[in-house]
């Protein structure tokens, strides 16, 4: 979905990946969580104005209830 209308607004390059078996739940949740800080960059895209830091912060932090999810199918 990134090259499709919503996507990139500049360059950009991975920093960090996070595995979790439902990806989709956890990126509208990230959406949401970041959207409420005020980091959205533009109410038609998905561009947020945050840290990579922070944005890690937030994926673990709201990722881990799906960790028992993942770990369970090991």
């Amino acid at each position: 979905q990134i090259n499709s209308a919503t996507g990139v607004i500049t360059p950009w390059y991975p920093v960090f990946a996070y595995k979790c078996p439902n990806g989709r739940m956890l990126e509208q949740e990230v959406h949401n969580e970041l959207e409420f800080l005020g980091a959205r960059l533009n109410k038609k895209r998905e561009g947020f104005y945050t840290s990579s830091e922070d944005a890690r912060k937030i994926i673990e932090r709201l990722g881990s209830k799906y960790q028992n999810q993942l770990n369970e199918k090991d």
